[in-house]
């Protein structure tokens, strides 16, 4: 379960999870995402997740305002993303991380995550697939030879991955991010797709051009690198397996900053750890 910050206490009451209930949110009067109760005016409204996301995206700082009254909703805070002790298959079977893709309450609605926190967690599911697959080159980096000799064989390896450079400068760009989780993955599958056309096209353009394919179509030369070219093909598999588990992190994130003091992130069921 994510960390919170225990010398961070909410002032607020604690914020109460109804999940998608068919009555309207108090301010854009949805019905089809979860809703909350909030305690920090008196009303008989209720609050979407979708508002106290933009809310938080909207604030300076990483407190999830109430969209009437402006005041702390009392979510407990997280702890730092560099707290985070990174990726397992223990901690994806207890979070049921990989269950989140299945609730369609979270993939067509808002999350939201910071800079830091993509980045974070793009770094950690590199690494697990790493650990995995065990030779950078696979992932599209150089090979473990030309990095054995670096200090950190893990930074050089990223240092030289054009799919995780490109994705990075992707969320770079402002400082938070709030977005649709199935939107969102179709949008970096797209930067993936741009990266393995270009790598195919430095690796393969005189075969290309053999074989009488327009080497300007993108969309032909995506074809050949994932049906043509082994090497390509596993390079693109392994980081579209990447991006699923890195959305669906930074969307577990998400559901863990707005999950009720006392549920972690509520809707999802955890498996008992397997040891």
């Amino acid at each position: 379960m994510a960390d919170y910050d225990s010398d961070n206490d909410s002032h607020a009451g604690d914020p109460v999870l109804l999940g998608v209930t068919g009555d309207s949110c108090g301010t854009c009067s949805s019905t089809t995402i979860p809703l909350y109760d909030l305690s920090c005016h008196n009303s008989d409204d209720f609050y979407c997740r979708d508002c106290l996301s933009k809310s938080w995206y909207t604030a300076s700082d990483e407190v999830i305002r109430c969209p009437s009254c402006g005041e702390d909703c009392g979510f407990m805070p997280l702890n730092p993303i560099e707290a985070f002790g990174g990726i397992s298959r223990n901690f994806i079977e207890y979070e049921a991380v990989d269950k989140i893709r299945e609730q369609e309450e979270v993939q067509n609605n808002l999350i939201a995550f910071t800079e830091k926190e993509a980045i974070a967690f793009l770094v950690h599911t590199y690494n697990y697939y790493l650990d995995q697959i065990l030779d950078p080159e696979e992932l599209g980096s150089l090979s473990s030879f030309m990095i054995d000799y670096s200090k950190n064989t893990l930074q050089e390896s990223l240092a030289n991955n054009a799919f995780y450079c490109a994705l990075v400068a992707e969320v770079m760009t402002t400082p938070k991010v709030v977005s649709i989780p199935a939107q969102l993955e179709l949008y970096l599958l797209g930067v993936i797709n741009t990266v393995t056309v270009n790598l195919t096209k430095g690796r393969y353009s005189n075969e290309i051009i053999d074989d009488n394919v327009d080497i300007n179509d993108n969309d032909a030369v995506l074809w050949e690198a994932t049906h043509t070219y082994k090497d390509i093909n596993n390079i693109y598999d392994n980081w579209v397996g990447i991006l699923k588990i890195w959305v669906d992190l930074l969307a577990w994130r998400h559901l863990e900053r707005t999950a009720p003091v006392d549920g972690g992130a509520a809707e999802r069921f955890r498996q008992p750890l397997t040891l």
